[in-house]
């Protein structure tokens, strides 16, 4: 459980048509187009978290099985402003 309520929304959008901010627009001519993750935070400056937040969706992948929940874990701990 968590001590925050949250409300989720999702859109699949084509990562060609999408509109990406300017490090991921990087990322992605580094890499090429591929799915990712786009979160907004309403209420994050109420608790020292940034805003903003996307990934690749391949992060989440180990192989062509999704990463165990400790990974994940690890993953978003890596920042703190994540959390």
């Amino acid at each position: 459980p968590i001590r925050e309520a949250c409300h989720v929304a999702i859109q699949r959008s084509d990562p060609i048509k999408q509109k990406l901010w300017k490090h991921t627009q990087a990322r992605q001519l580094a890499n090429g187009a591929v799915p990712i993750l786009q979160i907004v935070s309403f209420g994050s400056e109420l608790s020292n978290r940034a805003p903003t937040f996307d990934m690749d969706l391949s992060d989440f992948m180990d192989g062509d099985k999704p990463i165990s929940y400790e990974k994940a874990k690890e993953y978003f701990s890596q920042d703190p402003s994540q959390k």
